[in-house]
């Protein structure tokens, strides 16, 4: 069994963990227009602005609102 691999791209790792909620979401029979609040939890090394793009790419509903679903940052001590 081989570990699994991550991107080194931000945006790419950003895209991975959205992809992995959206894959949830949908197995339970919902959509992301479900979603009224998001709490990301970031670390030094995905920068907010990185997670906002992909983030307001994700949630369909984004370009009807003036503001994609509520979220807040929470950055994450890193244990390396």
């Amino acid at each position: 069994m081989q570990a699994a691999r991550f991107p080194n791209d931000p945006g790419a790792q950003t895209d991975l963990a959205l992809d992995g909620l959206k894959f949830v979401v949908e197995a339970a029979g919902l959509t992301m227009k479900h979603f009224v609040f998001v709490n990301p939890y970031l670390t030094e090394k995905i920068p907010s602005r990185v997670m906002n793009e992909r983030y307001a790419h994700r949630f369909e509903f984004a370009t009807l609102l003036p503001e994609p679903p509520l979220k807040s940052h929470l950055a994450a001590a890193s244990s390396n």
